[in-house]
């Protein structure tokens, strides 16, 4: 089997999608990249709705070489945005009655609850 390979006019080399390598998130990995983002958000390296350029590269130098990787800035990005959705899916169930459990970091909720988002979510689709 071969690898393709592209390059275009200005001499960028590209790798066609399905020969990247995903990364595989590990729970160390994930709470590290956290333990970064509140650092630099101490810092007050942020800009609207995430952080600014001078985070991502230091978040990106320290987090490759904690674990040894050559990543570039849009797998950290990448994994903010569905950390990001994570946190919002979470919070949007709060609102609908159901409970966080802190000892079990996972969310609960009586029958009914679940009852009724079930019906929902059956309607839908």
């Amino acid at each position: 089997m071969y690898s393709v390979l592209v390059v275009d006019g200005t001499g960028t080399v590209t790798v066609p999608s399905s020969e990247r390598t995903r990364t595989d998130w590990t729970a160390s990995m994930d709470q590290f990249f956290i333990e970064l983002m509140v650092d630099q958000l101490g810092r007050g390296n942020q800009v609207d709705n995430g952080f600014n350029k001078k985070a991502w590269t230091d978040m990106l130098a320290i987090f490759n070489a904690k674990f040894g990787c050559q990543h570039g800035r849009r797998v950290l990005k990448n994994r903010f945005k569905k950390l990001l959705k994570y946190y919002r899916d979470i919070t949007d169930f709060i609102k609908q009655g159901f409970l966080w459990n802190e000892q079990q970091q996972m969310l609960l909720a009586d029958d009914h609850f679940w009852d009724a988002y079930v019906k929902v979510c059956g309607q839908e689709e």
